[in-house]
């Protein structure tokens, strides 16, 4: 009796320390940090490889660069704000043959051509908005001054295209892509319709 005793607190003091073992949990693995100005401007980066790529192709088959690439490309990249706005003006262009009612740029380059490299300047993040300065270089020259600079706000775990900023040139309605399409959108609806 007194040996089976003696095997029950064996048993007993074996299984609370296998318990205690197995209760107390593993200490979680460490988090790598995000940099989110890291993470924007690698989108930057692959949306400007692939828009370069695409229009240069395009420009080699004689075709010249317009608005209208850039909604050639993945509309995951932009807003849908953005989105909506480009492809609003491109459907009001796409209905008036003799003039011009619409973009008459390619937004994203900011240009009429396509330059031969893009290199990108450090990125700027303020919370959830990023910009990202773009330089582009035309033959063996790059530009002192930025041709654009994109915003981009990150939304549900990624960083879209919100807008691009420009350099003015005097007239502020011309600072930004949305503000460029608002004015333009103003503009034909003021306009007398066509016959």
């Amino acid at each position: 009796m007194r040996l089976v005793k003696i095997f029950s607190v064996l048993v007993l003091l074996f299984s609370s320390s296998v318990a205690s073992a197995q209760g107390s949990p593993p200490a979680p693995a460490a988090v790598p940090a995000v940099d989110p100005g890291k993470e924007c401007a690698a989108q930057v980066q692959k949306f400007y490889a692939m828009y370069l790529k695409r229009t240069q192709a395009s420009m080699n088959g004689g075709k010249s660069v317009s608005a209208q690439d850039s909604l050639k490309v993945d509309q995951t990249y932009y807003t849908p704000e953005l989105y909506q706005a480009l492809k609003d003006d491109l459907d009001a262009s796409s209905k008036v043959a003799d003039e011009i009612v619409g973009l008459d740029f390619d937004p994203v380059l900011n240009a009429q051509d396509v330059p031969n490299k893009v290199d990108l300047g450090p990125a700027s993040v303020a919370g959830e908005k990023c910009q990202v300065k773009v330089f582009e270089t035309w033959g063996a020259k790059k530009e002192a001054k930025p041709s654009a600079t994109v915003e981009l706000v990150h939304t549900n775990g990624q960083w879209l295209i919100a807008n691009y900023h420009y350099d003015p040139a005097g007239i502020p309605a011309n600072e930004n892509l949305l503000s460029i399409l608002k004015t333009l959108k103003a503009d034909r609806a003021k306009a007398p319709a066509a016959k």
